[in-house]
């Protein structure tokens, strides 16, 4: 079996030579894919975020674990490293991929798209992470099938 080698071309819908980030720029290190966990939705476009991850995370020979992230009140605890996050068995439930000890996490939510931003809030709170570390990667009908687009600074989260 051979894996898939994958080849990024910078620019802005794949097409220009425009940077995605500055080279002294903090990179985004969690990826979120948006979609419906269910069965009812597999291989409909709106789950482009949680197949593709799904399809990073096999080339890369990732596991996906499930995590709890309590709802209620942020604990102040010190955890042991920044992007490991405390097993909890309340709240919003999501699954995690971690690539290189943490470095970079990939998230898929276990809620519908609509409540996505719910659990990436929370997620970022317990992490403690800033919102531009985050990519969200998600189906967009004004963009051609087998394009892409890059932007900065969109959404209310």
């Amino acid at each position: 079996m051979t894996k898939a080698v994958f080849s990024w071309k910078t620019g802005i819908s794949g097409r220009s030579s425009v940077r995605l980030w500055k080279p002294l720029e903090r990179i985004p290190r969690v990826y979120v894919g948006v979609g419906n966990p269910t069965n009812e939705y597999k291989d409909c476009r709106h789950n482009i975020g949680r197949d593709f991850l799904d399809y990073f995370a096999k080339q890369l020979c990732l596991q996906w674990h499930n995590i709890a992230i309590n709802e209620q009140e942020n604990k102040k605890e010190n955890h042991a490293h920044k992007n490991q996050l405390p097993n909890q068995n309340i709240g919003l439930e999501c699954q995690v991929a971690y690539f290189r000890e943490g470095s970079l996490l990939f998230v898929k939510s276990n809620r519908y798209m609509n409540m996505t931003g719910v659990v990436l809030s929370q997620l970022l709170n317990e992490m403690r992470r800033p919102i531009q570390d985050v990519v969200i990667i998600h189906d967009c009908l004004y963009t051609k099938f087998g394009t892409w687009r890059h932007q900065r600074g969109k959404g209310h989260l």
